[in-house]
Order: C-alpha cells, then structure tokens, then sequence
C-alpha cells in the first residue's frame, strides 16, 4: 500500500514516469523477480535549506523481515550525502511497524497534517558516508546486472 490507498499496476507505473530529476531518489528491494518493496526520498530546496520526505512502502508478507530497515538506512545515507538538514516521514497512526522503525532511527515523533511525522536529521556528508553510498551503489548494480 501507497498513497494511503491499494494501488494497481497502471497508477504505480503512471506515478514513476512522473519522477524526474536530481531531487528524487528510488531505492528497492527485488526478490523472486519482483519488486517486493520500494523507498522514495523528495529532496527540496527552499527557506527551511534542505528538507526531504521519505516514503516507505513494503508488500504485506515482505514485512517484518528487515527490508524497510535497509531501504531507510540507504535512503538516510541518500540524504545525507545530498546535504539534506531535515528528513520527514508522514506515518498512518496505525502503523506500529512503520512508527516502531522511526523510533529505532532515532526519529523525533510528532503530530502530523494526516497521522504522525517522524522527523531525523540525517548529519553532514563525511569521506566515510560518500563511499559507503558509493559501494552500496556499486554492489546494487552488480548484482542487478548478475540477476538480468
């Protein structure tokens, strides 16, 4: 589920042609030849400096297995190595995953415009987390690449 809704095969495929550029980056896990989870980071420029919003989706018998975890780590190091100062995450109330994976990054929880927002700030980019993006990157392709 995404978008706070189920989405079929037509609205997802219509939504990735619209992302487009610098700001966006789509991180996801494929296992037994299919998509199973995908994490979306927005980067935004304006008065408040860099700011993102993350947005997590994993499939139902997917969950509960680590996979988000990692999506939000690589996402977090995504946004750090883009000089992102605030990462945000719109969280369903209801969502004890999601709320408990925020609470293990150490984001700061707080009322939302529709549910909860988490908030982290990611750090500054260092020597250390430009290359771990840039292995986790590398080993990605390569393995995408063996699995084609």
């Amino acid at each position: 589920m995404r978008f706070c809704n189920p989405a079929d095969y037509g609205f997802i495929a219509s939504y990735c042609d619209s992302l487009r550029g610098d700001e966006v980056v789509v991180f996801g896990i494929a296992l037994d030849g299919r998509w199973r989870a995908v994490a979306e980071l927005h980067i935004v420029t304006g008065e408040a400096g860099r700011v993102a919003e993350l947005a997590l989706s994993v499939e139902d018998p997917w969950q509960g297995h680590g996979i988000g975890e990692k999506l939000v780590a690589r996402a977090l190091l995504a946004a750090q190595n883009r000089r992102v100062t605030a990462l945000y995450m719109h969280i369903h109330h209801d969502n004890r995953r999601m709320l408990a994976l925020a609470r293990r990054i150490g984001a700061r929880l707080g009322p939302g415009p529709s549910g909860i927002e988490a908030r982290i700030a990611p750090g500054a980019p260092d020597v250390f987390s430009l290359t771990r993006e840039w292995y986790a990157d590398s080993a990605g392709i390569f393995a995408a690449g063996l699995n084609a």
